[in-house]
């Protein structure tokens, strides 16, 4: 005779199990019902240029430690401080079936890891 995967064969509370089970339906029932995610892609042959790949509305981004230059459709061109300690991008908006995003990039990091390759 089975038992469910919550609970232990003495019937007991299986915490760790119960945890994984539900973290990976949320994530699961999420991906169903919202579709396709927009991704937040830095360009590599410009490092000012970014945009959000995938339908989106309703788009806003922020900027800390730059500013924009320039907003086309889905595409941002942002000027970097230097001497800013925190530098950081967020675009939020809407995928097509209506779910929310938010996604930060933070452009130090993203230089240091493609220097790296």
């Amino acid at each position: 005779q089975g038992h469910s995967l919550h609970r232990k064969k003495d019937g007991s509370w299986n915490q760790k199990n119960f945890i994984a089970i539900r973290d990976k339906a949320t994530r699961f029932f999420f991906n169903e019902m919202a579709g396709e995610m927009p991704i937040l892609v830095s360009d590599s042959t410009n490092t000012r240029h970014y945009h959000i790949e995938g339908e989106v509305h309703d788009l806003s981004w922020q900027v800390e430690g730059g500013f924009i230059t320039q907003m086309r459709g889905n595409d941002i061109w942002v000027v970097w401080r230097d001497e800013e300690a925190k530098q950081k991008l967020t675009a939020s908006g809407r995928n097509a079936k209506g779910f929310g995003f938010n996604y930060s990039l933070n452009p130090r990091a993203s230089e240091t890891a493609a220097n790296r390759q």
